[in-house]
């Protein structure tokens, strides 16, 4: 019992430690993404400092060219991941560009993928007011 404890707390210093590499706003899409996956019986992600990191240079990449696209998967990421996907939005504000995702199966798959496990949210505002959100997903 005393082993299961620590681990759950140690757990939860990680997520902790990794939510706080995040703004507020991308905390909040990540526990939103949580939401979904637990609504749809999947287990929750973990937040991962690597995607966390190449989710928001994306972002900022897109607000800065005023395009949405899609990154190549791999790059940046260490290991060798067994599954890796990606959502990109933009939109006037962050909850219209998460429900844009939501309202999309194939951004949905990804939100609720069971082999998942791993997560990271990157979100800018650009000079023109529109919000970028990315979400890198990886299986670790």
């Amino acid at each position: 019992m005393t082993r299961k404890l620590l681990a759950l707390v140690a757990g939860a210093v990680v997520v902790l430690g990794l939510t706080s590499c995040m703004s507020t706003e991308e905390s909040s899409v990540f526990l939103r993404i949580n939401d979904v996956r637990a609504q749809n019986n999947q287990p929750q992600l973990l937040p991962d400092g690597e995607l966390i990191a190449k989710a928001q240079a994306h972002a900022q990449e897109m607000a800065g060219q005023g395009q949405l696209f899609h990154s190549t998967l791999r790059d940046g990421i260490t290991g060798n991941p067994r599954k890796m996907g990606e959502n990109v939005a933009y939109a006037g504000s962050i909850e219209q560009a998460f429900q844009a995702l939501m309202n999309s199966a194939p951004h949905f798959a990804n939100m609720v993928d069971p082999a998942f496990n791993r997560v990271g949210v990157g979100i800018v505002t650009g000079s023109d007011g529109r919000v970028w959100v990315v979400m890198d997903f990886a299986e670790r």
